[in-house]
């Protein structure tokens, strides 16, 4: 995983090591401890896919299913706005992560 500070930014940038650490933790959690699941139907996929769902407010993910997961999903995305035009490929593709995405012309 390559992350690197864009010019300008003001977010602090992570190390390798710190984002394999925050990895380890994730997964130990997952596993672990589990997350609560309110849907059935989220709960069915999961107690399919190999998750311990014999408590469902304590859903517990096996690390190799998250490597899996992980390996499955794409290396790369587009975004498109709410018409279905194309705006833009993100740097650094899926490792971006958005908590808002605001959008200025010409997009």
């Amino acid at each position: 995983m390559d992350i690197r500070q864009r010019k300008g930014s003001r977010n602090r940038i992570l190390s390798q090591e710190q984002v394999q650490l925050i990895h380890e933790h994730t997964l130990e959690l997952l596993e672990r401890t589990g997350v609560w699941v309110q849907s059935e139907e989220a709960l069915e996929i999961l107690g399919n896919a190999g998750c311990d769902i014999s408590n469902p407010k304590r859903v517990k993910i096996p690390r190799k299913l998250v490597a899996e997961a992980i390996e499955a999903a794409p290396k790369s995305i587009s975004v498109y706005n709410r018409n279905g035009d194309f705006v833009h490929d993100p740097p650094g593709g899926c490792q971006l992560l958005w908590n808002r995405l605001r959008l200025h012309p010409p997009y």
